[in-house]
């Protein structure tokens, strides 16, 4: 992520960071040359914490995940996307969690076959 940002001014997602790598291990180890297309699947924004952490290579121990989409933007000069913004003022709809072993329950009753 990093180099691609350094390189080129490209913030790319975790998962097109992969993609990126890959082809660029390919490269090394074939040679082939030839014109290649890798296409962006996610929003760095949404991984906005491991993002910062490879820009900067530092740890982040801020929680706030609008502080450290802040923290991005302003380390990057890019912009956080409106919806992601929008999401601060947003009402808080889920408050309860489920233990991974609860979960089979938990489906069936959300479903009413339980």
């Amino acid at each position: 992520i990093k180099k691609v940002f350094d390189k080129f001014g490209y913030l790319a997602d975790p998962h097109t960071a992969v993609a990126l790598n890959v082809y660029e291990k390919y490269v090394e180890k074939t040679g082939d040359n030839t014109v290649s297309v890798i296409a962006s699947t996610a929003n760095p924004y949404k991984f906005c914490r491991g993002v910062l952490e490879a820009v900067t290579g530092g740890d982040v121990t801020e929680t706030d995940e609008f502080v450290i989409a802040d923290t991005l933007s302003n380390a990057t000069n890019t912009t956080v996307p409106a919806q992601i913004k929008e999401l601060k003022a947003a009402d808080i709809r889920f408050t309860n969690s489920v233990e991974k072993e609860d979960m089979p329950n938990t489906v069936l009753k959300f479903l009413g076959i339980n």
